[in-house]
Order: C-alpha cells, then structure tokens, then sequence
C-alpha cells in the first residue's frame, strides 16, 4: 500500500481527515486549481483549516462551517477523474467495498442467478453512463 501525503501550501502541515467525522467530509484539503478564487497564486493544496480561515472563503459560505444536509461529491473538485465505480472484492469474489473516486459507499451484496448474471454482463458492459459526482446525505449533521 502507498501512503500518499499532501501538504497544505499554506501551513505546510499534512492535510489529513478532519478528526470528527461530521466536521466536512473532505479528504482533509482543497483541489486549489477547482477551488481558484480562493487560492493564493502557486498554491496547489489547501488544508481544511487554512481554506475555513480564509476571508474570502468566510465571505461567501461563513465562519462556523456547517456542512450542507446534502451535498456533490465529485465533479471537478477532487483529485481523480474517473467516472466509474470500482468494486473490491476477496479472493472468493465477495464484494468488501465499493468506491466513487476516494469516497467509500455504502453497499449491500445480492447473489443472483445465471441468467440475472448474464444479464447485467451484458447490460453494464454497453452502458454508456459515466457517473461525474455523487449526492450525499449527511446523517450525522442532518
């Protein structure tokens, strides 16, 4: 496994996840080329912290952050673009986890027969559907 660290440009320290899980649902920093009017020039990354601090940002969304009931998680503001989910499963072939991107989400696993299986074979292998972002429902702050 690769342990990949991204450093605020502004306080350079380590942005990780905010340490209450109610607390923004980010991945502990902002893309600063999606988030341009309120980076500095150069900046690449930008902490929680340091963004929540920021006038400009306070401007617009206020000093107590209260993240939304709901929100999009996607679009232009992470760090990866794919448009696909990826399933990981076990050596057996259950399914342990489904991702968006680096956001994990919630799943239930259904066994079905042959021909439901070809089916959905055949159905997901044509699909001509990209996802681009996600809605997400905050239940711990909603």
């Amino acid at each position: 496994m690769i342990d990949i660290k991204v450093i605020c440009d502004r306080c350079k320290e380590i942005a990780g996840f905010p340490p209450d899980p109610g607390s923004g649902f980010t991945a502990g920093y902002y893309n600063a080329k999606a988030w341009a009017r309120f980076a500095n020039p150069g900046e690449e990354h930008i902490c929680d912290s340091c963004m929540w601090d920021d006038p400009r940002y306070i401007a617009v969304y206020g000093k107590n952050h209260n993240p939304p009931k709901e929100f999009r998680y996607g679009d232009d503001c992470t760090i990866h673009r794919t448009s696909l989910l990826n399933v990981e499963t076990d050596s057996a072939g259950k399914v342990v986890s489904v991702w968006f991107r680096c956001l994990a989400l919630p799943f239930d696993q259904t066994v079905v027969d042959t021909s439901r299986a070809a089916e959905m074979r055949r159905m997901s292998t044509n699909s001509p559907v990209r996802i681009k972002a996600i809605v997400i429902e905050d239940r711990i702050n909603g």
